[in-house]
């Protein structure tokens, strides 16, 4: 079940989803990647953070004949902000659209770590969606070059991966600071 808070966006996302294939050039359509970012209650009725991917398949262009769901638990990423959508497109660029929820800003609960500008250009681009071979290639930089900046953001964040290290600096907007 949706967290309600979400469930008119998903409604909203889900037709954007089929808009956007049935608008696409019907070569591409394999190549186009969607995915929603919502709330879902589990079995214990507790509410968690999901990934759901939609794979539509169409025989005749114009009409969606079946689709492929497939969803993701990301509870372990700790993220706490508003539900979202992600195209991955035909050249591979990330685009994300986040839902408007009018709140407060968070007060910030941590020590701020001391981020250069390479490190956030390397976080902007994970944040994105690259991987670290694209990164090194985007900057113009080696491949343990970006390795050792994700470490050492991993070490300044306190985490484990670079997942995690995405759900930190998303949480805390370090990318703004």
């Amino acid at each position: 079940m949706l967290h309600p808070e979400d469930a008119e966006y998903w409604i909203a996302a889900s037709a954007a989803v089929n808009e956007v294939y049935l608008n696409t050039e019907p070569s591409f359509g394999d190549k186009y990647v969607t995915s929603i970012y919502t709330r879902i209650q589990n079995k214990n009725k507790e509410y968690r953070w999901t990934s759901i991917q939609y794979f539509p398949y169409s025989v005749v262009p114009g009409i969606i004949d079946s689709a492929l769901s497939v969803t993701y638990d990301l509870s372990h990423l700790a993220i706490s902000s508003q539900p979202f959508i992600s195209a991955l497109g035909f050249d591979d660029n990330e685009n994300h659209h986040f839902k408007y929820l009018e709140r407060k800003p968070k007060e910030l609960e941590i020590d701020v770590p001391e981020i250069t500008k390479r490190e956030k250009e390397i976080l902007y681009l994970l944040i994105q969606g690259y991987n670290t071979p694209k990164i090194a290639e985007k900057l113009n930089i080696s491949y343990h070059t970006v390795e050792n900046h994700k470490k050492n953001l991993r070490r300044k964040t306190n985490c484990s991966t670079s997942s995690a290290l995405v759900a930190y600096v998303i949480n805390y907007n370090l990318l703004l600071l």
